[in-house]
């Protein structure tokens, strides 16, 4: 409820987690409800962006890739073009003009590569890849997988490792520094009986999807005083006492 629009909230769904291809099919909707489709051009890499004071206006120009070149890493289309040529990446250049420029492409849009000054890349017998390149063609059934980092995407990552299609054998969390992990919500009165009737319930009574909305949304907000305002202080020690409490009742033994 919370990860949905306002203007497009999504509700009726029968986990309060939805997965992966539930976010891709959302959005797949909403786009084709504002019939947005036609109007997002993928595939299309914004090299650079030009004011022409005269003409009062912004000169953008614009690398169109090979279609599905546009979810590698700007290392790998490197690689890529090194090993292939340009016509592997490349398909043309253009430059377009604008009057408005709006840049949303966030500061995570390119991962980090691999650390030059770690060895051993070239000999291990393995697949190495970022979790935001995922490699939808690697199988991890029977495997033992390493997962370096502790950061949103390895919450995510390293539980699912051991459910299905992944079932990996073993998979160890390699970390710096241990995050801080609070307990996640659960389905009322259970995933299956949740999975069960909440399509049918929250069809019907909408109003109680916005009332988990403007709940959770509380919740957040409530969470991040207590945790990033200094004033409270006590918010802050009663928090922390519980979650380490918590972390330290399931680390298993050693």
């Amino acid at each position: 409820a919370l990860y949905s629009f306002s203007f497009a909230p999504f509700y009726i769904s029968k986990t309060l987690y939805p997965s992966g291809p539930d976010f891709v099919k959302y959005l797949l909707d909403v786009a084709a409800k504002y019939q947005l489709v036609d109007k997002i051009q993928l595939n299309t890499n914004v090299t650079e962006l030009r004011w022409l004071d005269a003409e009062a206006v912004w000169e953008v120009t614009l690398t169109h890739l090979v279609p599905g070149t546009g979810d590698l890493s700007a290392a790998d289309r490197k690689a890529r073009i090194d090993k292939e040529g340009e016509r592997s990446v490349y398909v043309k250049r253009e430059r377009v003009r604008a009057k408005v420029v709006v840049s949303c492409v966030g500061i995570l849009v390119e991962p980090n590569d691999w650390p030059v000054d770690i060895p051993g890349r070239d000999v291990f017998q393995g697949h190495i890849f970022h979790s935001a390149r995922w490699r939808e063609d690697v199988d991890f059934k029977d495997e033992d997988v390493v997962v370096v980092g502790t950061g949103c995407s390895a919450a995510q990552v390293v539980p699912s490792l051991f459910e299905e299609p992944y079932k990996a054998r073993s998979v160890t969390q390699l970390m710096r520094t241990p995050p801080w992990v609070m307990p996640r919500l659960e389905e009322p009165f259970g995933k299956e009986n949740y999975a069960q009737h909440a399509l049918i319930v929250l069809r019907y009574l909408g109003f109680l999807g916005y009332t988990y909305r403007v709940s959770l949304y509380i919740l957040v907000e409530l969470i991040w005083l207590a945790v990033f305002q200094q004033k409270n202080h006590k918010w802050r020690t009663k928090l922390e006492s519980s979650t380490l409490a918590r972390t330290h009742s399931l680390i298993p033994e050693k």
